[in-house]
């Protein structure tokens, strides 16, 4: 019998260490495409390092980047025929404000209801290399070809943290 009673605390204790190991929160979802969904308390806890008496004074505010860049190859081409290829790379860094709501219950803060973006963005374009298109003088550009943009970073941030 004693056996028995104790299998059940021994499997208790074999399995406390597994929970406490586990993340405190990851209740993040978000459709970049609307930039609507929801954050957990626990999430921007951890990504701003407060803890609970602090979170639930502490204003926040999310946002979302995303970071794409682009190449873009010619050929300069001149009565001897082409001779020069260019390259240039277009990076493109677009940063949207989401709106939220702050989930309660009672009158702790529970999560962030993120419910789109707000108006407006801020978008950063740096070129590296030629200008496009660009050739010396009396050479002309052919074969040019805008290669799709592929997404390199970003993510949600709260209060300028990335959430992980």
């Amino acid at each position: 019998m004693k056996i028995r009673s104790l299998l059940p605390v021994a499997a208790l204790v074999a399995v406390t260490p597994f929970l406490i190991s586990a993340p405190a929160s990851a209740a993040v979802t978000f459709d970049a495409g609307t930039g609507v969904g929801f954050v957990g308390k626990g999430d921007v806890q951890l990504a701003l390092g407060l803890n609970n008496a602090q979170i639930q004074n502490t204003p926040v505010a999310f946002s979302y980047s995303s970071t794409s860049v682009a190449s873009t190859t010619w050929t300069c081409d001149r009565d001897a025929g082409p001779q020069t290829q260019e390259r240039a790379n277009t990076t493109t860094t677009t940063t949207q404000g989401v709106v939220s709501t702050v989930a309660r219950v009672k009158n702790q803060i529970t999560g962030y209801n993120l419910t789109g973006f707000s108006a407006g963005s801020s978008v950063v374009t740096e070129h590296e290399g030629p200008a496009i298109g660009s050739c010396p003088t009396g050479w002309t550009a052919i074969d040019l070809v805008e290669g799709e943009p592929e997404v390199i970073g970003g993510g949600l941030f709260v209060n300028g943290v990335l959430l992980q």
